[in-house]
């Protein structure tokens, strides 16, 4: 692709005028691109396939997944015929793209318009690489046959499902998901999740093993768990998406506050364990109770809530904690600034002072803005040197080489 776009501003450029010796070298480069392909797509570079995933990603302790024999095997042949077959789609491009630079040099028609020839050579090739990556499935696979109303049998809205016999069937049926909506899973939640069934924090991952039935799954709303099998088992009085809790204690490190919630005493709708001081002081519980949560809008990135409560509190949600998640102050709330801390190990935190609150929690990276202000710049740098070099074409009358 970056090949291309050179050549492309190069063509608008120098108007269509190719030397024979850059022919040649992307004839050249094509060649030997197809010689790796070709072998890829033997023997030897199926085992050279092994031996790298093998030294890189098994041994590095970069990936947790049990390999064994024949899977190793299998995978490895499958990603080395489809890393030789992008190589030979490639050396097809390239040797394509030598014989329309060849043509431009001979051709005053082809020479005149080998920009939006390779433009529209690009744009194909995007298309073609794209459709390789589109996955597709049968529809039966990822729809449980057991309905939302019976998964959820007892629960409030809010409430949620560990199915591990449909893993990847929330979304078409209605129900919320143990793992949340997100295309993948923050370490800290996979390690809390694998912290409840007794398995090693440090090597978690998205997939469960169901080990027990912790208590500790009901902080993240479970109201059912259906078994590899189908059976389905329902956990009562799950916790709900937010709770005003005005005890709270501060542990050293993340660590500590999963020994903490493995202790038999834990109780979760109690105390919440933090790992940094709330900068608040702590007061007598309210018998009549702690206060109230209105949600008063939700997106998708963010929730718009008002609270009530009568003394220093913890609002804990029962969402899952990132970074990338904050909370602001908006008009007509009795506090100024909110943080928003991991509670709970893997959950959200808000620290309330007494009063009436108006907040919203929003996703917000500063990573993810200083991409579009980098993607922002590049568009309108690329339109005005595009610009640039239509109006520079347009005036310069083009010589024979």
């Amino acid at each position: 692709m970056i090949l291309l776009a050179a050549y492309g501003a190069n063509a608008w450029s120098k108007k269509g005028m190719v030397r024979r010796s850059e022919v040649g070298w992307v004839a050249v480069f094509g060649a030997i691109v197809a010689v790796f392909g070709c072998w890829l797509l033997t023997a030897s570079g199926v085992k050279y396939t092994v031996d790298f995933i093998q030294a890189v990603i098994i041994k590095s302790g970069e990936s947790y997944f049990a390999f064994n024999p024949t899977m190793l095997s299998q995978f490895a042949r499958e990603a080395a015929n489809n890393a030789g077959a992008a190589l030979l789609f490639s050396s097809f491009t390239f040797l394509l793209l030598a014989a329309i630079l060849w043509a431009a040099r001979t051709n005053d028609f082809i020479g005149e318009r080998l920009g939006w020839i390779l433009l529209l050579l690009a744009l194909t090739e995007s298309v073609i690489f794209a459709a390789g990556f589109r996955d597709s499935f049968d529809r039966r696979e990822a729809v449980s046959p057991i309905s939302s109303q019976v998964l959820k049998k007892g629960g409030d809205k809010d409430s949620r499902v560990l199915n591990l016999a449909f893993p990847n069937s929330a979304m078409s049926t209605g129900e919320f998901d143990v793992w949340g909506d997100d295309p993948f899973v923050t370490r800290r939640y996979a390690q809390f999740m694998a912290y409840t069934q007794g398995m090693d924090t440090g090597k978690a991952t998205q997939y469960l093993e169901l080990r027990q039935l912790s208590p500790l799954l009901l902080l993240t709303r479970c109201r059912s768990v259906v078994t590899p099998d189908g059976q389905i088992i329902y956990l009562e009085k799950p916790l709900p998406r937010f709770l005003i809790i005005s005890d709270w204690k501060v542990l050293p490190s993340s660590e500590a506050v999963l020994q903490e919630m493995g202790k038999p005493d834990f109780e979760p709708t109690a105390t919440v364990l933090l790992e940094s001081d709330p900068h608040l002081q702590h007061a007598e519980t309210h018998k009549e109770g702690m206060g109230t949560v209105i949600v008063e809008n939700e997106t998708t990135d963010q929730v718009t809530l008002k609270v009530n409560t009568a003394v220093p509190a913890i609002l804990f949600v029962t969402d899952a904690w990132t970074p990338s998640w904050r909370a602001v102050s908006l008009p007509g709330s009795s506090q100024v600034e909110y943080e928003l801390l991991p509670g709970d190990y893997a959950f959200r935190a808000i620290p309330l002072t007494a009063g009436v609150h108006r907040l919203r929690m929003e996703y917000y990276s500063r990573e993810l803005m200083i991409g579009a202000w980098i993607s922002a710049v590049s568009l309108l740098l690329l339109l005005g040197g595009s610009l640039f070099l239509a109006l520079r074409h347009r005036s310069t009358p083009k010589t024979c080489p």
